[in-house]
Formats: structure tokens, C-alpha cells, sequence
């Protein structure tokens, strides 16, 4: 039976997601709320590994926070991700609903997340955002920084300590290259600097957890909205962000271009520009480092269930042949609302909201099973350091172009349309954002927050601009909005509406 799930007014993380072409989008985990799963450790291993290979595959299911304190609801969700084959799972921890006031935790939904998936050996990727009240100036919001980055780094020394052998590896907010999830605007110096203040503080609670960074989504530059991925890594680097992370992620949305396709339609769309910042990494002495992908998925409400399991397969035997290639999360596992064919944050699902399976799940299964992860982790390690080993630091400018959205294509997880013809992007519109469920306030509490910015971008022709979507990540923040979003064809750029705002929480759910 479907379990009922109770939501709070506010979304536990905020996302890009492009409309018209999308060819990339971003999903924010920011908000009170950071990506916390606890993950399953190996029978004779001291740590809750996600093995490192590009055909693991994982789930991110940032509404398992809504019900994370009814065991059932979680067991439930546990058991369709292994039906299915999956060991992974991605949950957000929203600090600002975990410490909401300085030194007080409330540990509950975290603990029962992280125990559920580490008694059943799931491997568990947190993503942890979202600055409680005492943390930062009256006039923020949850998804601004905290004031000083010692502050975060404090809450991650315990929090990794805590989970230390459960939770394998952190990510570090989510999507900071979108106003929505790192306000007022993206700043990877800011950013940068938090990165540089959680690594050690990480490594110290638990030496073996994996900090990830970036996060970043798939988009274009949109004045103070958005930022180009590959310009923010850059500048990333010329902050001093070497050397305070283990890997990087990705958030390659995009709803009308299939990810094998994009580098002969756009040299912005998620497979290009993803292949830019390995060009960075590489450049920075960084080549032994891999890229994963912590959020990827279509709505089907907009692009149709048999477009998502197609997207979706052709994304995972992609990103499987990639050499630098770390684990690929799927978004996500339930349905909020099946029916609902104009907020695409609703229907992401793998499984539909009364519980039964879409075509993608048989997908997944299948890539599973015919992709032991143990075979291919190895060979690529190997590979990484060979590649570490003959690639020279070089000065490089692997940044973006200019973001006129009619030159590239911006990304951004619900707001794109997948069209039945995957082969190239119809004309663009301008970047219309979506402005559905993604203009939400909520009350300054801290609960996991779950905004998208959603701009529409161009569409197939046969294709319908996809609303606004929102990430649910296990925090009360409103849905994320702005997607950016232009193919090599010529698409008129329009500012973010204020759909692309995420609301204000911080007290716990």
C-alpha cells in the first residue's frame, strides 16, 4: 500500500530547471536542509561506501524526509529502491532545521533516515544546505550562507562524527550557482570559502567520508540568477578550492535533448559543459579526481513516461563510458501528484503516487543488472591516476562564453519538455520562467526545503515548455524556479521571474 506523506508548506531544497530546450538543469538543495542519508556499510568494512564507478547507480529522495519519522513510509521506500537493484541513496540534511538554535540538535529525522538505509547496507550520500537563523543577518533566508563559514564547519565536524561508518560522503550545499539555493546571488568566492572551512572539518569527524563539491547545475549565466557551471568551477579554482574536495558533482538536467546528443547540438548543453570542467579539473592538477552526477531525471507530467525512461537510459549508458565518471543519482523515487501535468516537481518519479512502477523503473533495473559496479571501479581508479599522472597543471580559461541564452543552452530539472523526437531542440522561446509551485514563502523555520528555478527555454515543436519544479529535499523552503536554458538555435533570454525564489524556513520540520 502507498503510504500517505505530510508535507510542510515549504520545499526542502531549491533547483534550476530549464524549460524550452532544456538542455541542463540545476536542482538546489538549499534551503534549511542538506542531502544527509545515512548510508549502509559493508559487512567488513568500517564505512558506508558508495563505490566509486560510473555504473553505480543511486536514488535521491529528498521527500524521504517528510517521512522519515513514519518507519513504515521509509521501509517502503527502502524496498523499492532494491527491488529495483539500487544500494544508494541520496537524502538532504537541512542544517537550519537540524540546529536551530546554536548547540541544540534535533537529530530524529536524520537518525531514522541514515539507521533504516545502513541496517539494510545502503550506501548513503548526504547533501547538506540551508543556514539556520542564528547563523546569518535578519533580512536572509535559510539559503543564504551562514555570516562566518566556522559556523558550518562546526555542524559538519559533528554531523559526520555522528554518522561516521553510515554516511559515506557530503556534499556541500547544493546548487550555489543559483540565487534560489545560495543567496542573494551565486558567489563562488563565497562559496569557495565554505568549501575550504567544511573539508577538514568533515575529514576530522570522519576521516573516511568523501566531501564532495560543486554541486552545480547544468545552466547558463542570467545576470545574478544563474551561473554558467564551467564559470563558476573556474573561478572555484582561482579562489583556492584545490585541495578541499574529493570529487565534484553535476546536476545534468535537461528535458528535450537526450545527454548523448547534446555535444552536437550546443556547446552548452550538460555533456559539453560537463566535459569543460573535467578540462579544468585537469588543468588544476585535479585529473585523478571524478565527476558525479547527484541528481538527474525528467518530469513525466510534461514529457511523458515513455520520454523519461528513454532519457534516462540513454543518460545512464552514457555516463557509464565516461573514464572520469563517479555514481549517477537518479530524481527521484515517488510522485507527489501524478496527475498534475503543470508543476513538474510532481511527477519525477520512478514510481507513481499509488505505488506502481513506470516504465523507467524496468530501465533502471535492467542497466543494473547488466552493470556490476565491481567490475568497473577498479579499471577506472586505475585509469584516474594514469591520467593524474600525465596531465600537467596548466593555466586554462575552460570558462563559458558570455550567457546569452540564444548561444547556449541553460539546464534546470523540471522545466524542460522532453519531446518524442530526442534528435535536437525545436526553436527557443525566451526563457520563460515557470513560475508554478516555485514562488513559495514559508514561515523562517528549518525544514528541508525543496525550490526550483524554472525558466522556459526552447522546446521541441512538438514539445510544451514544463513548469517550474522544485527538488524535495528534506527541507520547508519553496520550490526553486530558474531555468536557463538556449540551444545552438537562437532563443530570447528573459530574466528569472519570481518563480525562481525559494521561501524562508528555519525552524525544524
Amino acid at each position: 500500500m502507498q503510504q500517505a506523506r505530510t508535507r510542510s508548506t515549504w520545499p526542502l531544497t531549491t533547483r534550476i530547471t530549464t524549460a524550452a530546450t532544456g538542455l541542463a538543469s540545476i536542482a538546489a538543495v538549499v534551503g534549511v536542509v542538506a542531502l544527509a542519508p545515512p548510508s549502509g556499510q559493508m559487512a567488513v568494512t568500517p564505512v558506508a561506501a558508495i563505490v566509486d564507478s560510473p555504473d553505480t547507480v543511486g536514488i535521491s529522495d529528498n521527500d524521504l524526509y517528510w517521512d522519515a519519522n513514519n518507519p513504515a513510509a521509509v521501509q517502503e521506500s527502502l524496498d523499492r529502491m532494491q527491488a529495483l537493484g539500487v544500494q544508494n541513496i541520496r537524502i538532504a540534511v537541512p542544517w537550519a532545521a537540524v540546529e536551530p538554535v546554536d548547540g541544540s540538535y534535533d537529530w530524529s529525522s536524520i537518525d531514522a533516515m541514515v539507521n533504516a538505509a545502513d541496517a539494510r547496507g545502503m550506501g548513503v550520500l548526504a547533501v547538506v544546505s540551508t543556514s539556520p537563523t542564528w547563523t546569518r543577518s535578519a533580512d536572509s533566508t535559510v539559503y543564504n550562507p551562514p555570516s562566518d563559514p566556522t559556523a558550518f564547519a562546526d555542524f559538519l565536524r559533528t554531523l559526520s562524527s555522528r554518522y561516521a561508518g553510515k554516511v559515506g560522503a557530503y556534499e556541500v550545499w547544493n546548487e550555489p550557482n543559483y540565487y534560489a539555493a545560495y543567496s542573494p546571488a551565486p558567489d563562488p568566492a563565497g562559496y569557495t570559502a565554505l568549501l575550504k572551512a567544511a573539508y577538514p572539518a568533515i575529514k576530522a569527524g570522519d576521516p573516511n567520508a568523501e566531501v564532495i563539491g560543486g554541486v552545480l547545475g547544468s545552466t547558463l549565466t542570467w545576470g545574478t540568477y544563474t551561473m554558467n557551471p564551467v564559470d563558476f568551477v573556474q573561478q572555484m579554482y582561482a579562489d583556492g578550492a584545490a585541495g578541499s574536495f574529493d570529487a565534484l558533482s553535476f546536476h545534468p538536467y535537461q528535458n528535450t535533448l537526450m545527454f548523448s546528443q547534446g555535444p552536437s547540438v550546443s556547446t552548452e548543453s550538460p555533456l559539453s559543459q560537463l566535459t569543460r570542467i573535467r578540462d579544468l579539473m585537469g588543468a588544476n592538477g585535479d585529473a585523478s579526481k571524478e565527476i558525479w552526477a547527484s541528481e538527474y531525471g525528467l518530469p513525466t507530467g510534461t514529457v511523458g513516461e515513455q520520454n523519461q525512461a528513454t532519457f534516462v537510459g540513454d543518460f545512464l549508458n552514457t555516463w557509464s563510458t565516461l573514464p572520469y565518471a563517479g555514481p549517477a543519482f537518479l530524481y527521484t523515487l515517488n510522485d507527489r501528484d501524478t496527475a498534475d501535468t503543470t508543476d513538474p516537481e510532481n511527477t519525477f518519479g520512478i514510481y507513481r503516487d499509488d505505488g506502481t512502477a513506470k516504465p523507467v523503473a524496468a530501465v533502471i533495473q535492467q542497466f543494473i543488472a547488466t552493470h556490476p559496479t565491481s567490475s568497473t571501479a577498479a579499471a577506472r581508479n586505475a585509469a584516474l591516476v594514469s591520467s593524474a599522472s600525465t596531465t600537467e597543471p596548466t593555466s586554462t580559461t575552460g570558462a563559458s562564453s558570455a550567457a546569452d541564452p540564444s548561444a547556449t543552452e541553460s539546464t534546470t530539472r523540471s522545466t524542460s519538455v522532453g519531446p518524442a523526437d530526442t534528435t535536437a531542440p525545436a526553436t527557443s522561446t525566451a526563457p520563460a520562467t515557470s513560475s508554478t509551485a516555485a514562488e513559495s514563502t514559508t514561515p523562517d523555520t528549518a525544514t528541508p526545503d525543496t525550490t526550483t528555478p524554472t525558466t522556459t527555454a526552447t522546446t521541441p515543436a512538438d514539445a510544451t515548455p514544463a513548469a517550474t519544479t522544485t527538488e524535495s529535499v528534506p527541507q520547508p523552503t519553496t520550490q526553486e524556479s530558474t531555468a536557463q536554458e538556449s540551444t545552438a538555435q537562437e532563443s530570447t533570454a528573459t530574466s528569472p521571474t519570481a518563480t525562481e525564489q525559494t521561501a524562508v524556513t528555519t525552524a525544524a520540520p
